[in-house]
């Protein structure tokens, strides 16, 4: 049976400058011509993906929000999870009475709303993704659900922020990003139950699916395909956990392991 490849984008398909070098496109044209699927799984939105697409001149099925937004190769929404408004609400309210909140960002299907956007770490998101936020308020947000919230917080205090939002919002899964920033979202929604979902629908078995990630938050889904490979500039304790390793994506990794599995 034919494979499917399943790729991180940031750190993985692109590199340490967020380019996509040479030989990485190659890869990625050669899965194209030779019918072989590729999935993009990625926490950025659906304009940060698409922006991707159009500077590199290609298309393929993505996941957007690490698995809060599915999409077909058209554009058709195939998957939509996310939190209610109310909820978050009651999220930052949380957040904002620990007196450590410094910025919020809301990511509703393709809208990304700010609470103050004239901020390093906002125009610098919008330098690497080549989108541009909207300063706002949750009202600004038109879907019913939010699918990703951002908190950005004093330095050093995420983790313990992480551990009361978890205990008190039981129903959202609580990550530390870094030490600078929190994300929040429903629970079950990561990149490995994407994966799953992905191909269940397609029939494909996970042991015929591959994946790249260099990050925390690839873990489950390099854990539950056939060949997870870790990018090498992944943290040291990963590398621990993932066994598969390939070159960081500097030095193409994901255009040389598919080079040995014989897909490019």
């Amino acid at each position: 049976m034919e494979p499917v490849v399943f790729s991180d984008i940031d750190g993985t398909l692109l590199n340490s400058e967020h380019r996509m070098t040479p030989l990485t496109l190659e890869a990625v044209k050669s899965l194209k011509s030779r019918g072989i699927p590729l999935v993009l799984v990625s926490a950025r939105s659906p304009s940060g993906i698409g922006s991707l697409f159009r500077e590199y001149g290609f298309r393929c099925p993505f996941v957007a929000y690490n698995g809060g937004l599915l999409f077909e190769e058209s554009g058709q929404v195939a998957f939509h999870e996310g939190l209610e408004k109310e909820e978050v609400k009651q999220l930052l309210e949380f957040v904002e009475a620990t007196g450590f909140l410094r910025n919020w960002c809301l990511y509703s299907l393709d809208q990304w709303i700010v609470q103050k956007r004239n901020t390093p770490e906002i125009l610098q998101e919008e330098a690497i993704v080549k989108v541009q936020s909207l300063q706002g308020t949750l009202r600004s947000v038109t879907d019913r659900l939010v699918n990703k919230i951002w908190c950005f917080c004093s330095f050093g205090k995420t983790e313990e922020i992480a551990g009361k939002l978890q205990k008190k919002f039981p129903g959202c899964t609580v990550s530390q990003a870094s030490e600078e920033l929190l994300e929040i979202m429903p629970a079950g929604v990561t990149k490995g139950a994407a994966v799953q979902r992905v191909c269940e629908a397609w029939h494909i078995p996970l042991s015929s699916a591959i994946a790249f990630g260099d990050a925390y938050n690839d873990a489950e889904m390099l854990e539950a395909v056939g060949k997870g490979f870790l990018m090498g500039n992944a943290p040291r304790d990963l590398k621990e956990r993932i066994h598969l390793h390939t070159l960081d994506s500097d030095h193409d990794g994901v255009y040389w392991a598919l080079q040995k599995l014989g897909l490019v």
